[in-house]
C-alpha cells in the first residue's frame, strides 16, 4: 500500500467515525458526551489531519527522491 492509499485509508474511516459519532450524538447528548467529545474525539481529530500532513509531506519527499534519481 502507497502513501496515497494510506492517507485515504485514514481519511475514510475518520470520516465513518465522525457519522457514527454524529448519529451517537443524536441520542447521547448530556455532559458525559460532551466530555467525550472534547477528551476522545477532538485529540483524534488533532491526530488524523497531523497523520494525514505527515503522510503528504513523507509522498512530497518520495516524489522528490524519485524525481532525483531519475
Amino acid at each position: 500500500m502507497g502513501l496515497h492509499e494510506s492517507s485515504g485509508n485514514l481519511s475514510k474511516a475518520y470520516k465513518q467515525l465522525l457519522l457514527k459519532w454524529r448519529n451517537t450524538r443524536s441520542v447521547w447528548n448530556d455532559e458525559q458526551s460532551e466530555n467525550f467529545d472534547k477528551d476522545v474525539m477532538a485529540p483524534i481529530e488533532r491526530a488524523v489531519r497531523s497523520a494525514s500532513e505527515a503522510i503528504d509531506s513523507m509522498n512530497q519527499a518520495v516524489q522528490q527522491a524519485k524525481r532525483d534519481c531519475s
